[in-house]
């Protein structure tokens, strides 16, 4: 079946109004909004979020899979059985040493005047550590102080 065109109609005209629009209750002026953060309001709420957190932040299986991948690399053709709490402790120091080197790259950031980690503030924190602590795992995790 052919398709024809069918001329468009006119319109009535302005439509009328049936109800009249509401009205807000004093002092309720102005649109429906949220009063407006400050900038880093909302990275300071996620930060109290992860602190009050007590478990991993890494999801179990992704960590699994690192070490499972870590390992064949270093052992190719090897097979390996890992406990569940072997990997939870590995896990545990890995986040620790994660977050202290996250700690100390936010440090340098504020020292620089600046809100924002960067990448030259990781190579910074790592040259401080390897030049006078004396390389990359000499973090001191756990007996209350820091590496910094």
């Amino acid at each position: 079946m052919a398709r024809t065109k069918v001329p468009a109609q006119k319109s009535a005209g302005q439509y009328i109004a049936t109800k009249a629009p509401r009205k807000r209750p004093a002092g309720l002026e102005g649109p429906n909004r949220r009063p407006k953060q400050k900038p880093a309001a909302r990275a300071l709420l996620e930060i109290r979020k992860y602190q009050r957190l007590t478990e991993f932040l890494i999801s179990k299986k992704a960590f699994q899979r690192l070490i499972r991948e870590i390992m064949e690399q270093l052992y190719p053709g090897h097979e390996f059985k890992f406990q569940r709490v072997a990997i939870e402790a590995l896990q545990e120091a890995a986040e620790a040493i994660i977050t202290a080197e996250f700690e100390v790259t936010n440090l340098l950031a504020i020292h620089a005047s600046r809100i924002t980690i960067n990448t030259k503030d990781m190579r910074l924190a790592r040259t401080i550590r390897e030049t006078f602590i004396g390389g990359a795992t000499s973090y001191n995790i756990g007996h209350g102080k820091k590496a910094f």
